[in-house]
């Protein structure tokens, strides 16, 4: 179970997807300085959070794209998969 902190945490990289890169960017900057000694479990613990926040990031991506989609016709989909297909795009 993820901890009430932890989840703010994630929601506050989850609104800029920028900034996770900056933050892991000094991250490792500073391991690269500093390195960082940590147990087999918490290292887990971090790779679950980071998959986690990467799971929010493109389901949140998803979500955003499915809202800025529009439906079109079985005729026009039919047609631009055709055209795919024959290397029109």
């Amino acid at each position: 179970m993820v901890e009430p902190q932890t989840e703010q945490l994630l929601e506050l990289f989850a609104d800029d997807p920028d900034s996770v890169e900056e933050m892991l960017e000094e991250v490792m900057k500073d391991q690269l300085a500093h390195p960082l000694v940590m147990s087999p479990e918490n290292y887990q613990k971090l790779i679950n959070q980071l998959n986690k926040l990467e799971d929010m990031l493109l389901g949140q991506t998803a979500e955003n794209a499915l809202s800025e989609s529009t439906m079109v016709g079985t005729e026009n989909f039919t047609s631009a998969l055709e055209r795919l297909a024959n290397a029109e795009a």
